[in-house]
């Protein structure tokens, strides 16, 4: 799913409210508005949208219906229907919580541009990129005017574009999009920022997608730098992008690098969750996997018996892991020519998994 405009502005640590109300609507329509949010922080969705609906209706009524006051609320019971899954009553209120903004501050105001990216959000979410393409652009044009080339919400924004045509397959008009975002966010944000790391890993990925192995490579190594800036060498997150690393390496055939990504993988697993946590066993198996695809049954079998020893007394006897550990045995038994024992695995797994009499 792709990041909303206030999804990414919050990631950058940023407010994420609409510009505060005129409150000429008065104090009842205030304390209606503040209500809202607090039913939404507690995500009492389906009360905070009856009330905002008041709010709507007394605002109306207080002030008319082209005021910037009803545009406040619209854009609380918008986003309140997204919440609900109501598509069609969220793009009515964006639209007409967007023509107020635009009537009231001018067709390049912050909150026309923020309209525009939930819009363009929308679209995206039930299906119909071409109505979201013109408000991403136009929700960037805003940002930039009203913000500048340096501002992290500018870089959202920029992010969110990267993110609409990375999601329409159009891997050329994203990638310069996602580099730029991540230029940005490192240049406003810093690199122990999290937002850098979410658009570099974003790009990494589209290019995996792609199968531009190489590229792939490249952008999940500088992944990997942002995340250890931010995280330190030893998280579990790192261990993660690690082992994407070896995935994409091995794709490119270099299996001498994805060795090295998995066994740092591994190491890490084992400093932070211990040497019998399930996720080492999976780092094992992965590691026995890598071996065979080098033909070396006898390199893949102590990292298979590894890793059945921990899903065992981690699982049980009977488990699927367990049982999946079993089976991979029988496969490097087998690759190595031992079919008389692979047999005998395979038999072992069949008995346990034979229902009890």
């Amino acid at each position: 799913m792709r990041v909303a405009f206030l999804a990414a502005m919050a990631c950058s640590g940023l407010a994420v409210t609409a510009i505060a109300p005129a409150q000429q609507a008065g104090t009842e329509w205030v304390n209606m508005h503040q209500r809202v949010a607090e039913l939404m922080r507690e995500f009492k969705n389906e009360e905070a949208l009856a009330l905002a609906h008041q709010a709507v209706a007394l605002a109306e009524q207080k002030v008319g219906p082209d005021h910037r006051d009803v545009a406040s609320s619209l854009w609380d019971v918008a986003n309140l229907q997204v919440r609900l899954k109501d598509d069609k009553g969220a793009e009515a209120s964006y639209q007409r919580a967007m023509a107020i903004y635009g009537k009231v501050h001018g067709a390049e105001a912050v909150m026309v541009g923020m309209c525009a990216e939930q819009l363009g959000t929308l679209y995206d979410r039930i299906g119909e990129p071409l109505k979201a393409e013109p408000l991403f652009l136009r929700a960037l044009a805003i940002a930039e005017k009203q913000h500048g080339q340096h501002d992290p919400r500018t870089a959202s924004a920029v992010n969110n574009l990267a993110v609409h045509y990375d999601s329409r397959n159009e891997y050329d008009k994203a990638a310069p999009l996602y580099e730029r975002a991540v230029a940005m966010r490192i240049e406003t944000l810093g690199e122990k920022h999290g937002a850098a790391g979410a658009s570099q890993q974003r790009l990494a990925a589209m290019y995996a997608r792609k199968g531009d192995h190489a590229r792939a490579e490249e952008a999940y190594t500088r992944l990997l730098q942002l995340r250890t800036t931010l995280l330190g060498e030893n998280n579990t997150n790192i261990a993660e992008i690690e082992t994407t690393l070896a995935a994409v390496c091995i794709r490119k055939g270099d299996f001498d690098a994805a060795e090295a990504h998995y066994q740092r993988a591994l190491a890490i697993y084992e400093k932070r969750l211990g040497p019998e946590h399930f996720e080492v066993a999976n780092s094992l198996t992965r590691l026995a996997g890598l071996e065979l695809k080098r033909e070396k049954p006898a390199d893949a079998e102590p990292y298979v018996r590894r890793a059945l020893t921990i899903r065992e007394k981690a699982f049980g006897p009977n488990h699927a892991n367990t049982l999946q550990s079993m089976l991979d045995l029988a496969t490097v038994y087998r690759a190595a020519g031992k079919e008389a024992e692979a047999a005998e695995q395979e038999k072992r797994v069949q008995e346990l998994r034979a229902p009890a009499p």
